[in-house]
């Protein structure tokens, strides 16, 4: 019983002292040999970067055994920000001393970087470039019966500004929207629309969405008998057309075709004997009037039979 408590109370008086002289030993400062990976960070607003992985930095570092082991790590990379880069023959570089020193920044204050074997680094950077491109929303729509779009959609903003790397912009002249489909539609529209990502391009958008709205009104269809006028440079010649009046279709908001008669539209020929190739050739009607406010008008013939009395 003696024997087993003598041999605990010396196993506990070991590792007391170890952990003593544990403690000792790490509160002493040292110096140690590692590699630390670092990247770039923070790239100026002239340029961007295309790749940025880490790279290895040998290095000597001093500090006590417990920061060490404790604060420092060698596998999270340390950001390098690019606020110093040079350019030379079409590549972009960040000097030896610089890296040093933003790494040194980047350490705790009980981490000391000694030294630090670091060669000129290459940064995988390109020149940005800004554009005004012209939005063209994918936008596909079908109505209900008896409605319709009395304008054309309206895009706010028109433009986009955009920036990027310029061999790939330069050439650019559009930006499109993500494309949505409106069925059914029987009132107006106004929706946010959203602009479609370019694959593989860090493009920056001054917005992100742009206004899409659409005026939508009920509209209705009427018939209209027309006379057709008749325009001739041949004084001395009278033309007798069958028929002589043309029915026109037209489609209108409800309320506007209420106040339409025919004789607001005109339908007319023209006779020219030069350009007739025989006796049995037609006269080609044409609108030459047609009132405000009107969707869509069509004739139901587009020529004429006539005959020629001289006079």
């Amino acid at each position: 019983m003696i024997r087993e408590l003598r041999i605990k109370q010396f196993i506990y008086f070991l590792l007391l002292a170890l952990v003593i002289w544990f403690f000792n030993h790490l509160s002493k400062p040292m110096t140690v040999s590692t590699t630390v990976k670092a990247r770039f960070s923070q790239a100026p607003d002239t340029l961007t970067l295309l790749s940025n992985e880490p790279f290895d930095i040998p290095v000597r570092i001093s500090a006590t055994g417990f920061r060490l082991l404790f604060t420092f790590s060698s596998k999270t990379p340390y950001d390098i920000p690019l606020s110093k880069v040079s350019y030379e023959n079409g590549m972009y570089f960040v000097a030896p001393e610089y890296i040093e020193s933003a790494l040194q920044s980047s350490f705790s204050e009980s981490l000391t970087l000694v030294r630090a074997s670091i060669s000129q680094k290459e940064v995988d950077a390109a020149l940005l470039f800004s554009k005004s491109l012209k939005v063209v929303p994918q936008v596909f729509t079908s109505f209900r019966p008896n409605y319709i779009a009395a304008d054309s959609a309206l895009i706010d903003p028109e433009y986009i500004q955009v920036r990027g790397v310029k061999s790939m912009l330069e050439n650019q002249n559009e930006i499109r929207t993500v494309p949505i489909r409106i069925e059914d539609i029987n009132e107006s529209i106004d929706v946010n629309l959203a602009l479609e990502q370019m694959k593989d391009n860090q493009w920056i958008y001054s917005s992100n969405s742009v206004r899409y709205s659409l005026k939508v009104i009920r509209f209705s269809e009427n018939t209209f008998e027309v006379p057709i006028t008749i325009r001739s440079k041949e004084s001395a010649v009278k033309l007798l057309l069958f028929p002589s009046k043309v029915a026109v279709v037209c489609k209108a908001a409800t309320e506007r075709l209420k106040n339409l008669k025919a004789d607001d539209f005109e339908v007319s020929v023209e006779y020219d004997p030069s350009g007739l190739d025989g006796a049995n050739e037609r006269l080609k009607l044409f609108l030459t009037r047609v009132p405000d406010g009107i969707f869509q008008v069509d004739l139901l013939t587009d020529s004429v039979d006539f005959i020629i009395e001289k006079q």
